[in-house]
């Protein structure tokens, strides 16, 4: 799997490439503006009404868009809960809450680095204050352009399923 991404100020433009044993590629993007989705390229009928980020991406795999995009991050209600480690790393945790009452998740919780402010770990919590997905980051490792996560895992915790994505390539595009 190759997830890529070409993204500016405006616009966002994340694509995941599905590579099966047989090398046959699937190719699976979304295109954002200004935050919004406004369309899925591997949906034929691709429209601005049609597109759910909230739904399983791929079949196979237990991660939808919301989870590769993480609009959580954008959220404006957010509260600092302290320090913290991480991998070893001196950290911080904030809680951000959903304005949208009723949606999920209600609340997320987010450990950021203390020197990058790279995400380290996002738990995902419901109404009842129980997480039902995490996303963490499991190292990170120096390429030619320069320092990125070089694993990422992502845990649906209701399903017990889990996808651990590895990083074997970065390249920042100026």
């Amino acid at each position: 799997m190759r997830l890529s991404g070409d993204w500016s100020a405006s616009e966002q433009l994340t694509g995941i490439l599905l590579v099966d044993q047989k090398g046959e590629e699937t190719n699976h993007s979304i295109k954002l503006a200004n935050g919004l989705p406004v369309i899925e390229e591997s949906c034929a009928e691709a429209s601005p009404d049609r597109v759910d980020t909230t739904r399983t991406l791929i079949d196979s795999l237990p991660f939808t868009w919301d989870d590769i995009l993480m609009p959580f991050l954008q959220w404006t209600d957010i509260t600092y809960l302290g320090p913290d480690r991480y991998i070893g790393r001196p950290a911080h945790r904030f809680v951000l809450a959903n304005d949208e009452a009723g949606e999920l998740p209600a609340k997320v919780i987010v450990t950021l680095d203390e020197d990058f402010a790279a995400m380290l770990k996002a738990e995902l919590v419901d109404q009842d204050n129980q997480t039902y997905k995490r996303i963490r980051i499991g190292g990170f490792k120096e390429f030619f352009s320069g320092w990125m996560f070089s694993e990422l895992y992502w845990e649906d915790r209701v399903k017990r399923e889990s996808v651990r994505m590895e990083v074997d390539a970065f390249e920042i595009h100026q």
